[in-house]
């Protein structure tokens, strides 16, 4: 009977023990595509034998475990793939819509500024016409239009990357809360002996899913359960316990959502801590890509309204007048300058070309006021600030209420929202100022071959609406000082009665005796010449700001002008004693150098400016083609003038078919106005449409670079943790014929059994 009882039991066993692998296989198959689960595999051991007089008989088999084919390194590979991957794919997806949008030949800025620019060279092609005005103005609205919905598009993708944040925040807490009711249950199992694979592997699974949101760091704890970790080190979640994250408000634009990490009661913002996953994704996109990309466009936004105004209100329109703003002045709605101080700091937009596409930081750090260039992370010492004002990269920063405490700070965003604020504020077409407001002319008379350039102004303020000659002139080395080393004649023996002549084109201008006082200044000594310009065709004029006087002829002809300047004597000879320093200069000594002669001959060498009323407002050297620059006006000389030339500038009355500042207005499109003169529009455009194209196929060749390692990551984890169907359906078969044979081994011992009680029955 014993016999019969140990086969039953080893019977009984295979059954119990196959049974069970036959379920293990069949979950295996059940679970082939459920993420994250682990194969797992029944270890059969031996039952502990019977001993007999005979040796040890075995009893049969029994299941010592279920294994679970895991392996901690190859999921870490499947984590770390699946972070960087879905941060490349992230970033790749929201890089993809603005590069469509900034490069797209239809929606794009490039076509609208071309149009604008094209209506403006049509009014400068017909300015008299209103029609080409009327389509410049519809084309300027057109461009604002564009710059608005651009804006509009950047600011649709930066909320959506709030909403992504807060979504991603919410998924990170939902799972970490659920990985820490696992851990609660999985110490309990283990704390029993037991290994609860299922759990192991959905919490495994919930690791990869936040994996998949943000980068993160596990450690198992030595009952089984993990810590997880986010940014630089902060804990997530710590045995049973979960520590949430939240979106938070940015401290200086509520607008812009970060993530907080709590302690106690301070709430840190770690925004910058965090990378990988679709969360990282987003949050580079927003820092590499949304926040440049704005203030580019911003940029051009300011940098065209500027220009193109500065240079229209330095136009006539239709009627005369003076021209004023195209576009709205977005400059004077002020600088964003965002802050939870109670002080008041204003900053103001100074040189447009000076300025840079970026946003500005500014903090008091002990005595130290720091302006930091968030682009490039390059920082300026205020000196002087706040007591006097700032200037730095084209902003005038001045403090205009409170005080800056120490650890004050201060966003300063110059250019963020200059796309959206752009529009046109000219609709009257007659109020395109085409003309300039001056008009240049050459004297018909003139000797020389110079001709003037059309004038333009500079300045409206200093601007004033006078007619002035521009004079081509000798310049002189003459100069008085009432006696003092210049003129003042020498006779110290007395014996003579000494006289100082100064002649022009050989007319006697001035005679001076020893008895008589020198001449004082350059305007008595103009004004000697001048009482003789009708006999000798020659006129001088003095500029007392450069302390010059100069000689013209008059009328222009062009001919040379002779200045001699001799020593006399009316009582005896010349004494080597006798002296005097003429008014151009001459040493006359006595017996030796009596008289000095030289000649002004063309071409010009200076020239001077005078307004209506004779006065002189300017006067310079003359280098042809050189700006002459006086009362907001500019114009210049070419060609050779001859001493005397005149050349007018008046108020251009009645130029209603001018088209000078119209032609300026044009060349805008190509001037360098932007980035300290070394950009125009279309190329600072073109730019931000090649960084974000370069960035885009970067992005690209990432994204298929991470899938790959990605997919790699994934076979090789498979290829331990996968379920093989082939072989489970093996298993099943093999487990199916073991099966079976245990229950022939039960029959077997029941049909001994029967014939027991067959044999002891008779």
């Amino acid at each position: 009977m014993g016999a019969v009882g140990g086969l039953l039991g080893i019977g009984v066993s295979g059954l119990q023990t196959f049974q069970r692998a036959l379920s293990t296989a069949g979950n295996n198959i059940s679970n082939a595509n459920t993420e994250g689960y682990s194969r797992q595999r029944v270890e059969l051991g031996i039952l502990p034998g019977q001993q007999t007089g005979i040796g040890f008989i075995g009893s049969g088999v029994e299941v010592s475990s279920i294994e679970r084919f895991y392996d901690s390194f190859l999921n870490e590979q499947v984590r770390t793939s699946s972070t960087s991957q879905q941060q490349t794919e992230r970033y790749n997806e929201l890089i993809s819509q603005v590069d469509n949008l900034l490069a797209n030949p239809q929606a794009g800025l490039a076509p609208v500024l071309d149009g604008f620019f094209d209506a403006m060279q049509e009014v400068a092609d017909d300015p008299a016409s209103t029609p080409p005005r009327q389509v410049m103005i519809t084309q300027a609205q057109a461009l604002v239009d564009r710059f608005q919905f651009l804006n509009q598009r950047l600011e649709d993708l930066r909320g959506g990357v709030n909403t992504q944040i807060e979504s991603a925040v919410s998924d990170i807490n939902s799972f970490a809360r659920d990985i820490a009711s696992i851990n609660k249950e999985i110490a309990l199992v283990e704390g029993g002996g037991q290994v609860p694979n299922g759990l192991l592997d959905q919490r495994e699974t919930l690791l990869k899913k936040i994996s998949e949101l943000v980068a993160v760091d596990s450690v198992t704890q030595s009952d089984g359960t993990f810590s997880v970790f986010i940014g630089s080190g902060q804990t997530l979640v710590a045995g049973e316990q979960m520590r949430p994250i939240e979106v938070i408000s940015n401290a200086f634009d509520p607008s812009r959502k970060e993530i907080g990490y709590r302690v106690g009661t301070t709430t840190s913002v770690i925004t910058e801590q965090l990378s990988g996953g679709s969360l990282g994704g987003s949050l580079l996109f927003r820092n590499q890509v949304l926040d440049p990309a704005q203030d580019e466009l911003g940029y051009i936004a300011l940098g065209l309204s500027q220009t193109f105004n500065a240079q229209h209100r330095l136009g006539i329109d239709l009627d005369g007048n003076a021209g004023g703003n195209f576009f709205n002045d977005i400059a004077a709605t002020g600088v964003d300058v965002l802050t939870v101080s109670s002080a008041v700091v204003d900053v103001t937009i100074t040189d447009v070309s000076a300025l840079t596409p970026s946003d500005y930081r500014l903090e008091r750090n002990g005595s130290n006021y720091i302006l930091t260039r968030l682009s490039d992370n390059v920082s300026t010492t205020l000196s002087g600030f706040p007591a006097t004002n700032a200037v730095v990269d084209g902003m005038n920063l001045s403090l205009t209420a409170g005080s800056i405490s120490d650890g004050d700070r201060f966003l300063i965003q110059p250019v963020r929202q200059m796309a959206a604020r752009i529009d046109v504020s000219l609709s009257d077409v007659r109020r395109v100022a085409a003309g300039s407001p001056v008009r240049t002319e050459s004297a018909q008379a003139n000797a020389g071959s110079a001709s003037i350039l059309s004038g333009s102004i500079t300045n409206t303020t200093a601007y004033d609406g006078d007619t002035y000659q521009v004079v081509a002139a000798a310049g002189t080395p003459a100069a008085a000082d009432g006696g003092v080393a210049i003129g003042l004649i020498a006779d110290p023996s007395a014996n003579n009665d000494l006289t100082y002549n100064l002649e022009i084109n050989g007319t006697v201008v001035f005679s001076q005796s020893e008895a008589d006082a020198p001449l004082a200044d350059l305007d008595a000594l103009a004004a000697v010449i001048n009482d003789d310009s009708a006999v000798t065709g020659v006129r001088a004029y003095v500029d007392n700001v450069s302390n010059n006087l100069y000689l013209v002829n008059e009328p222009q002809n062009g001919r040379a002008i002779t200045v001699s300047e001799s020593l006399l004597t009316t009582n005896g000879p010349l004494e080597d004693e006798n002296s005097v320093t003429g008014y151009f200069g001459s040493n006359l000594l006595g017996a030796t150098a009596t008289t000095n002669s030289f000649s002004y001959t063309g071409p010009a060498d200076r020239y001077f400016v005078l307004d209506s009323a004779g006065n002189m407002e300017t006067s310079g050297a003359y280098v042809e083609g050189t700006p002459i620059t006086f009362n907001g006006i500019q114009t210049a000389l070419t060609g050779s003038a001859q001493i005397g030339d005149l050349f007018s500038v008046s108020p251009n009355s009645g130029g209603v078919g001018d088209n000078r500042n119209a032609l300026t207005l044009a060349q805008l499109q190509t001037s360098l106005t932007l980035s300290g003169g070394t950009e125009n529009f279309q190329a600072a455009y073109g730019g931000i449409v090649a960084d974000v194209g370069a960035n885009t196929r970067q992005a690209q060749i990432n994204l298929s670079a991470q899938t790959v390692l990605l997919d790699q990551a994934i076979a090789s984890r498979e290829s331990l943790s996968g379920v093989n169907l082939d072989e489970e359906a093996a298993d099943l078969l093999r487990f199916q014929q073991a099966y079976e044979a245990s229950a022939r081994i039960i029959s077997a011992a029941q049909s001994m059994f029967e014939t027991l009680l067959s044999a002891t029955g008779r």
